[in-house]
């Protein structure tokens, strides 16, 4: 029974690790086009969604390997990779993201990464304020 069960054991875990690579390998597939889905929140000019891509490209850097100095030529493939998919329209220099369905799968697979962000960051803060008080006591 015990054979039995260690490997009933084994094969759900093998299962486990390979969804958790394919995943892996996934995001990284889509992670640009991701990042893009969660700034187009609102129509936004192509300078101001350049800007909000490097800034949140610099917030995951820890999270997805980037490679360096690529910056403006990842955001142009993903943009006009959006764009031929009929997903985002540029017009009169602003991006607007069209079919929501998909721009609101591609945002929950990025979510999940900037809400630990914010949770951290607010422990940070609150943190940092008690200890403030306590110092000014």
């Amino acid at each position: 029974t015990a054979v039995h069960l260690s490997n009933s054991v084994f094969k759900q875990c093998n299962s486990l690790i390979s969804l958790g690579r394919r995943r892996n390998e996934f995001m990284h597939n889509v992670i640009h086009v991701a990042m893009l889905a969660k700034i187009l929140f609102h129509p936004k000019s192509k300078e101001r969604t350049l800007e909000q891509y490097q800034r949140l490209r610099d917030i995951l850097q820890y999270e997805f390997i980037f490679m360096p100095d690529s910056s403006q030529i990842d955001f142009e493939k993903a943009t006009k990779q959006l764009i031929g998919l009929n997903l985002v329209t540029l017009a009169d220099n602003v991006y607007k993201f069209v079919d929501l369905q998909v721009k609101d799968f591609l945002v929950s697979l990025i979510d999940p990464f900037l809400i630990t962000y914010m949770d951290s960051w607010q422990f940070c803060i609150s943190y940092m304020l008690e200890l403030f008080s306590i110092v000014r006591a």
